[in-house]
């Protein structure tokens, strides 16, 4: 199988406008078609909306598998996201689309953190690629 390392962005695709980051860090190991990843971001400031909370930008394009691709758990944040919340890699894309615990979009209004500079956000997680 083939075996890969190497870093990528880890971003705020969706639910947050005029976001302005401190420190990001990303990381990734590849074996066959599983990735797994460890990645942190710090927002300087964002704004909020009620769109759908979403990050990527994933290193590669997951399977077309959307219920069984895989899936992020979150180490570390201080922007008071849902402790039920699921941070679900999306099927055929590079997103994490986070859901509440009833399993729902949650919005970037959802959080708070958008209420305080110097927010943290850690995930780790293994998905499937296509």
């Amino acid at each position: 199988d083939d075996y890969e390392e190497g870093t990528f962005t880890f971003e705020i695709t969706s639910g947050f406008s005029s976001i302005s980051y401190g420190t990001r860090r990303a990381n990734y190991v590849k074996v066959g078609r599983m990735v797994w990843i460890g990645c942190e971001m710090i927002t300087a400031s964002l704004t909020e909306n009620s769109d759908w909370l979403k990050y990527g930008t994933l290193p590669f394009t997951s399977a077309n598998q959307n219920s069984s691709t895989g899936g992020m758990w979150k180490t570390v944040t201080s922007g008071n996201i849902d402790g039920n919340a699921t941070f679900k890699v999306m099927g055929d894309s590079t997103i994490i689309a986070v859901l509440n615990g009833a399993g729902d979009a949650m919005a970037g209004n959802a959080t708070s953190l958008a209420d305080h500079a110097n927010r943290t956000v850690a995930l780790w997680g293994v998905y499937m690629t296509a």
